[in-house]
C-alpha cells in the first residue's frame, strides 16, 4: 500500500511538472520562436555523476529543456532553478551548436539588490564559467548562477 501511494505522488507531481514546462513563458526574443517543451528527471546516478563534476550536493532532480527554432536559427535551452538564501532563482541556459549562447533569469524571488545583471550575465558567453567576475553584494547569487550553468553545461554534453 506504501508503494502505491508514492508512485500515485510520482505520477502526480510528474504530470504536475509536464504542466508547469508547458506554461513557462521565455524572455524576449525567445517568445516569438516554435518550442517544444520537454521535463526530465534526473536519475540518481546522474545526479551522483553530476554532483561529483561540481563537487556539490544537486538538490534538483527536474530539469525543463526548451528546443527552440528561431527563424531557422536552432536552440537549445536548460530552465533550472537554485536555491540562493532563502528562495530561488529560475535561469533560462540557452546553448546553439553546443556552444553557450545566452542566459537570462526567468524568475528571481531574493531582493532585487542581489539580482545578477544582463551585462554580468553576458559575461558567460565569453569565459571559462570558472573565471567569471565577482558579483558584488551578491556573492551567493554568483555561486547560484555558476551552479546551474555547470549543470546546464553537463546536460548540454549528455
Amino acid at each position: 500500500m506504501e508503494f502505491l501511494k508514492i508512485f500515485i505522488f510520482f505520477l502526480i507531481f510528474n504530470i504536475s511538472m509536464a504542466i508547469a514546462a508547458a506554461d513557462i513563458v521565455l524572455p524576449s526574443p525567445y517568445d516569438k520562436c516554435d518550442k517544444k517543451m520537454d521535463v526530465v528527471i534526473l536519475s540518481p546516478k546522474e545526479k551522483k555523476e553530476l554532483a561529483q563534476i561540481m563537487d556539490e550536493n544537486i538538490s534538483q532532480s527536474i530539469v525543463h529543456i526548451a528546443d527552440l527554432n528561431c527563424n531557422g536559427r536552432i536552440l537549445k535551452g536548460f530552465i533550472l532553478s537554485d536555491k540562493i538564501r532563502t528562495h530561488f532563482q529560475t535561469l533560462l541556459v540557452l546553448f546553439e551548436k553546443n556552444k553557450l549562447t545566452d542566459i537570462s533569469v526567468l524568475k528571481f524571488s531574493e531582493p532585487v539588490r542581489y539580482k545578477a545583471p544582463k551585462a554580468w550575465l553576458a559575461q558567460f558567453r565569453h569565459r571559462n564559467n570558472d573565471h567569471v567576475d565577482a558579483l558584488s553584494g551578491a556573492t551567493m547569487t554568483r555561486e547560484s548562477t555558476m551552479s546551474i550553468v555547470k549543470q546546464a553545461i553537463y546536460l548540454e554534453k549528455k
